[in-house]
């Protein structure tokens, strides 16, 4: 996104999972974008919308009420979000409280799963908020 879309991206990356950093280096093609390498995720975004004026926040397994709190000021900022979260289907989905309110925020528009660990990364179905919530 950072490279060839040309877009400012922050990458909040909590545990280090995305980015890959092993003794202060990333291990992952990122691309040109802000790390916030080990820092608490909602408080990570709402430090690069403050000061980095990011086009994209992307994250990893949001769902806390304070992750709800911060993509709704990036929302308000207009920050595009991309994150991910553990479910198999919509159904599941919906049973998240805090997930149909994260929905509800109007940062998502489309949703993607993934298989299970035995096919991990692969595309299984593709579909919009607006069919599943009531945004």
């Amino acid at each position: 996104m950072s490279t060839k879309a040309k877009k400012n991206v922050a990458l909040i990356d909590e545990r280090g999972e995305l980015a890959g950093t092993a003794s202060g280096e990333f291990q992952n093609d990122i691309g040109m974008c802000d790390v916030y390498d080990s820092y608490n995720k909602s408080e990570a975004m709402l430090h690069a919308i403050r000061s980095m004026a990011p086009e994209i926040v992307i994250c990893d397994e949001i769902g806390s009420k304070d992750d709800i709190y911060a993509v709704e000021k990036s929302v308000n900022c207009g920050v595009r979000i991309i994150s991910s979260t553990h479910c198999a289907n919509e159904f599941e989905l919906k049973q998240k409280a805090n997930m149909v309110s994260l929905m509800n925020t109007g940062a998502f528009q489309t949703l993607v799963f993934l298989s299970n660990r035995t096919h991990a990364g692969e595309i299984v179905k593709i579909s919009q908020v607006g069919d599943n919530f009531a945004v």
